[in-house]
């Protein structure tokens, strides 16, 4: 019963210790009764702490028929992984998480003892019983890296020479399988938790059952206040990522089923620092014991409308891609004909940014929506707290908290914006060669800015799997955009509808709509429901593709939404006074095989035109590699023989609303029905311009088959007008002048003045 206190303080100081190269930090004690229970021995340990790394090489985990009730780790929790980490799980149950890297990033802390006991402990001698020490509060103190092993008893920080920058690093590339019937609770990721990868990650799903999401990146943490705004967190990084399902499953098998969603970046923070590719090749219904229908018996692996796979991602989810490789982009390739079923497809990321992004449809069963940007719909819930979703932009930062600032896509180009906002090149790419895909667009899904270019290009690749896309839109679904928006349609046998513009969003730059080939029910210059474009329209048709070009009805404006040349106010209304700011829209017809209806203006009441448009109708004959001397025409039931196109009447291009399409002969200019320089019933409110063969010779924008260049100086055959022309409207007005000119002018030599009589 001496004196602990006294004991405590000359034993344990809170200082580095020679011989135990570390920091003692706490005390604990132990007394010892002899057998005689009336003499006893007390002893005292004094607890040093050391913060050790753990560094390994190359680290292989096969994993079979197990089951792992938390999370599981491809690399270390803190240590270092110095080469690849390669991990496959066969038939194991998973109640977390997998990471294919390593845990750590979030530094353990440690509970520091004061010096002394506020109770020291006592033996009874009287009662032989025992009196439990109490020790006072313990001092939470924190890890930082220092030049040599200390404490600051002040400040609380134990110093390390450790390298606490990288902690639970692989340094190699990492390799995730996951094979059988291998069950995960959680979510799948090719990257660490909290921990980075300077190699690549690939995950291979090809078995089992993901019941969440899958990234190709790591999860990263984030750090919000109250109200759910991001103050910080921790980024997890990978080099380059890489997503693959079910490549190489047989066909008659059952595949890995996804039941959330895949990303190729990363969830929550971080980013991959490279080029991010996810490969889509076979999707697996829950449902279903196979991947594709058998060829005899029900049809129940792939239903039309029951999608496999909610969606995929080029990109993040609430984390932005921030590469530093120059010209990084996210890849996305959708493969399988008869064999992937997917909702949406996504080049960018969910409420995360990218800095450019690539979508490649080679062949699918079933898509229901294509985006070259992102998904900015759905409400987001970070730490508890849900959000709206600040968008998924494609060559932009977050703006959102500049917009009032920025108000213009002319101030979104100054260069203290780009400096701060922008970044990559801002180009989102979408590549339709087959499948059955119900909408593709150009851009975001509600929101999402695309800064450059939005390029959409659909082209039925041969040899593959059929090309049926219902609808097409050169822009967003209901996200505004910066990018010019160009739709390409190459060698397909044709769409329901193709918009220039978005289904209801604003456009912040000119819409260039060249159809080269294909049967179209509508065409139109404009946008679908509503939103605005603010900049020019040009719709060209020139038959250099490999099909006839067969429209039911071309409009220069939108189906129910407005357009103005002369801007538009705050609120998004049309302006109708003031000057021009954008040029007039303009439908050029060169080249084609049979058109129903033709109008300068737009479709419904709604779709007002201020501005005057104008129809040119210059003829040349068209270039199709492949005029059918048989068959039917899909769309209009039309038919072809040796002889040429039969037309076709009372052809439905929307719901109640019909067309007469007429016949062409092979060999001949296009054919005609009716011509309106003005719109269905949509007024224009402004001057229409019809001209019919008033040019000598035409130039093409689209190039043909061997063609490097497109044509130019093309000699004007005429023109081919079966029905009526009329300048203004069908059943629309038009409030300043029609005018139709037909054929062009040549100025007569006048002849001499003669001498007057003497």
């Amino acid at each position: 019963n001496i004196k602990w206190n006294e004991w405590v303080s000359s034993e344990y100081k809170l200082t580095t210790a020679t011989g135990f190269n570390g920091i003692s930090t706490q005390f604990s004690y132990q007394f010892i009764p002899l057998s005689d229970n009336k003499t006893n021995v007390a002893r005292l340990f004094v607890e040093h702490v050391l913060f050790s790394l753990a560094t390994t090489h190359s680290v292989t985990s096969t994993l079979t028929d197990c089951t792992i009730t938390g999370n599981f780790y491809g690399g270390g929790s803190l240590g270092k992984v110095e080469g690849p980490a390669t991990s496959t799980l066969t038939g194991c149950t998973v109640n977390g998480n997998v990471y294919g890297a390593g845990y750590s990033a979030s530094l353990p802390t440690v509970e520091v003892d004061q010096i002394g006991f506020d109770v020291e402990p006592l033996y009874y001698t009287d009662y032989g019983t025992y009196r439990t020490g109490v020790k006072g509060a313990t001092t939470t103190y924190e890890w930082q890296h220092g030049d040599a092993i200390g404490i600051d008893k002040t400040n609380h920080i134990l110093y390390t020479t450790e390298d606490l920058t990288h902690l639970g690093t692989v340094t190699g590339n990492v390799t995730l399988t996951i094979n059988g019937s291998t069950t995960v609770a959680g979510s799948v990721y090719g990257g660490g938790e909290m921990s980075n990868v300077t190699g690549n990650t690939n995950v291979s799903l090809l078995g089992g059952t993901i019941n969440n999401n899958v990234y190709g990146g790591g999860r990263g943490t984030l750090e919000t206040d109250s109200e759910g705004n991001i103050t910080g967190g921790v980024e997890a990084t990978v080099g380059g990522a890489t997503v693959e399902l079910n490549k190489d499953v047989a066909d008659d098998t059952k595949g890995c089923v996804v039941k959330g969603s895949i990303f190729g970046c990363n969830n929550l923070n971080g980013t991959p620092l490279g080029n991010v590719t996810v490969h889509i090749y076979k999707t697996q219904n829950e449902a279903a014991t196979r991947i594709t229908n058998p060829a005899e018996g029900e049809k129940t692996a792939k239903v039309k409308g029951r999608y496999d796979l909610q969606a995929v991602y080029g990109g993040g989810n609430l984390a932005k891609y921030d590469p530093t490789v120059e010209n990084s982009k996210t890849e996305v390739i959708i493969d399988g004909c008869d064999r992937t079923s997917i909702k949406q497809v996504y080049g960018g990321g969910n409420a995360a940014s990218t800095p450019a992004t690539n979508v490649t449809v080679n062949g699918t069963y079933e898509i229901e929506e294509v985006f070259g940007g992102g998904n900015g719909k759905d409400a987001i819930t970070i730490n508890g707290v849900t959000k709206d979703n600040p968008g998924a932009n494609v060559g932009f930062y977050d703006y959102s908290a500049v917009e009032d600032q920025y108000p213009t896509k002319e101030s979104r180009q100054a260069q203290e914006f780009k400096d701060a906002y922008t970044y990559g090149s801002g180009e989102a790419s979408v590549n339709i060669f087959g499948g059955t895909i119900h909408k593709v667009f150009g851009g975001s899904n509600t929101k999402g800015n695309v800064r450059q270019t939005a390029v959409t290009t659909l082209d039925e690749a041969e040899g593959g799997c059929g090309f049926c896309v219902d609808e097409a839109y050169g822009g967003g679904k209901s996200a505004p955009m910066d990018a010019v928006a160009e739709l390409r349609i190459g060698c397909i046998p044709g769409l329901k509808a193709v918009y220039g513009g978005a289904e209801a969003a604003d456009m912040n730059g000119d819409v260039e709509l060249n159809i080269t080939n294909g049967t179209f029910k509508r065409v139109f210059g404009g946008n679908n429901k509503s939103g605005t474009i603010r900049g020019a329209i040009k719709v060209n048709i020139e038959e250099v593709g490999c099909r006839p070009i067969i429209i039911g009805e071309l409009y220069g404006g939108g189906n129910l939404a407005p357009y103005s040349v002369k801007g538009y106010n705050d609120d998004g209304s049309i302006k109708e006074e003031g000057a021009d700011v954008y040029a007039d829209p303009q439908v050029n017809l060169k080249a084609f095989t049979s058109i129903g209806s033709v109008y300068g203006g737009g479709y419904g009441a709604s779709a007002i035109m201020v501005g005057s448009p104008t129809v040119n109708i210059n003829e040349v004959v068209g270039t199709p590699t492949n005029y059918p001397t048989s068959g039917t025409d899909a769309s209009t039931g039309g038919t072809f023989d040796a002889t040429g196109y039969s037309g076709a009447e009372d052809v439905e291009v929307d719901d109640g609303h019909y067309v007469d399409i007429p016949a062409h002969v092979k060999g001949k200019i296009g054919a005609i029905g009716k011509v309106f320089g003005g719109g269905n019933a949509a007024q224009v409110k402004g001057s229409t311009t019809v001209n019919i063969g008033n040019l000598s010779t035409i130039d093409f924008q689209s190039t043909g088959a061997g063609e490097d260049t497109p044509r130019t100086g093309v000699t004007v055959v005429g023109a081919d007008i079966r029905g009526n022309v009329y300048g203004g409207g069908d059943a629309a007005e038009v409030t300043g002048d029609a005018s139709v000119n037909i054929g062009k002018k040549v100025e007569a030599t006048p002849e001499p003045t003669p001498e007057p009589e003497p």
